[in-house]
């Protein structure tokens, strides 16, 4: 692009002085669009906006010096002012701004007046102010690097605090534990207050029979005592001892040492079957209070780490703006700061009649 530009501006001194020399110097924005021709004294030049860098923006006239060798006035047809300290150089002072409109073209007519016929050198000095081009594409990278973490934010902070965090897998837990534990305790204790019930009337019963075997509530015949004879509810001792055609009379002692053992080996068994009910409900009302504890754990964890990724993320929306403030702030600086171009034309004037 800097090749081209100083090829074009060859030719813009060719056209402007009949040819002989020409320089610029350009950082970002070469000038294209400049050209110029002679018009019997008559210098014009043109910026051609349309053909200017698409990236100088507000680009101004900020100055123009045009001078010549002794003998040759230098009128400014467009822009009038003139340099008090030399007669032959004629400057643009900065307060006279023209604006370069994009789309259109900025012409600058620059008289040349010789007091007589001949050649003189002449220079052409343009300074042109524009603004960084790449402010619009460091905007567009802050807004596309730390907007879009803003936007991208805000979307997910909004969507988080509607949704809240996630329990579903918690609230299936609790109620597993619920529904089990409301089935098996009262089962449990049911069966552990029938234990215990068999327990009581094994130890009255065996008190009762022993009374009876001593009394001589005892049959001979069937060896059983009275309440064991009558417990099925269908017929009474007497009853009972006349259908078998025994007799009721006291127990041998062997027969009741009998009945005893008997009454011990039922009661330890019924007191084990209640042993083992009321370990059995223990360890199913820890097991119980641990899930509970264990449920009430994860549904805080799963709330504790929605909270601090809820923060983390404001965290990092409060980061993207201040940092997108911070860019913005520099990307106007920027675009305070006139950057300059400056074109020096020089050749030869031949005044001809």
């Amino acid at each position: 692009m800097r090749s081209l530009f100083r090829l074009w501006l060859f030719a813009a001194c060719f056209l402007l002085f009949g040819g002989v020399t020409g320089s610029a110097q350009a950082q970002y924005c070469p000038i294209e669009g400049l050209y110029g021709s002679v018009d019997r004294h008559y210098i014009n030049f043109t910026i051609d906006t349309e053909k200017c860098s698409r990236n100088c923006t507000d680009m101004q006239y900020l100055n123009i010096i045009a001078s010549g060798s002794t003998g040759i006035a230098v009128e400014s047809m467009d822009i009038n002012e003139q340099d008090p300290a030399s007669k032959n150089v004629f400057e643009i002072k900065s307060d006279v701004n023209y604006g370069i409109d994009q789309g259109s073209s900025q012409q600058a007519r620059i008289r040349f007046m010789p007091k007589r016929f001949g050649e003189y050198s002449a220079t052409l000095i343009v300074t042109f102010g524009y603004q960084d081009p790449v402010i619009g594409a460091f905007r567009a990278c802050v807004q596309e690097k730390f907007g879009a973490v803003v936007a991208r934010s805000r979307t997910l902070i909004e969507e988080m605090e509607k949704r809240g965090p996630n329990l579903t897998e918690v609230e299936r837990r609790e109620a597993l534990t619920k529904t089990k534990y409301e089935a098996l305790l009262p089962k449990l204790a049911n069966e552990l207050g029938e234990a215990e019930k068999k327990v009581a009337d094994l130890k009255i019963e065996k008190e009762q029979v022993l009374k009876e075997l001593r009394e001589g509530f005892y049959c001979d015949q069937c060896w059983h005592s009275k309440s064991q004879i009558e417990k099925p509810g269908k017929e009474t001792f007497e009853q009972h001892v006349k259908r078998v055609g025994g007799k009721a009379v006291p127990a041998p002692d062997y027969k009741i040492e009998e009945k005893m053992t008997e009454f011990r080996h039922a009661i330890s068994d019924a007191e084990d079957k209640v042993e083992e009910l009321q370990k059995r409900k223990k360890q199913a009302e820890d097991n119980q209070q641990s899930e509970i504890v264990e449920n009430s754990i994860a549904r805080q964890t799963v709330i504790r780490r929605f909270s601090q990724q809820l923060a983390a993320e404001k965290a990092k929306k409060v980061l993207a703006q201040k940092r997108l403030g911070e860019m913005d702030a520099e990307a106007d600086k920027r675009a305070r700061q006139r950057n300059t171009i400056t074109v020096e034309l020089k050749g030869v004037y031949r005044a001809k009649k």
